[in-house]
């Protein structure tokens, strides 16, 4: 199952990124760019935890992956936001 996610999951976090070209609004760009840095950051943090704390082999591979594949998307993300001049979230907020 979690092959099945894994290849679900990987293709959509490295397009994302991508979707900020497609926004309508400056307005509308800013605000995904952000909530975009905050779910991939969370993905990170999250995958890390996993391949830290997790007893199943299989669980630490996913959670590698996420952080594989969502760092890049974050950079990506980083990189397409300083194109358009838009300032993104430095950290994980509480949410």
């Amino acid at each position: 199952m979690w092959r099945k996610i894994s290849g679900f999951v990987a293709p959509i976090c490295v397009v994302a990124p991508l979707l900020i070209l497609a926004c309508s609004s400056a307005k509308d760009s800013t605000k995904f760019a952000a909530n975009a840095a905050q779910g991939g950051m969370a993905e990170v943090e999250m995958g890390r935890l996993a391949t830290q704390r997790a007893g199943d082999a299989l669980v630490r591979e996913f959670g590698a992956r996420m952080v594989a594949d969502h760092s890049r998307a974050n950079s990506e993300l980083k990189s397409i936001a300083a194109q358009k001049g838009i300032q993104l979230p430095p950290d994980l907020n509480s949410e």
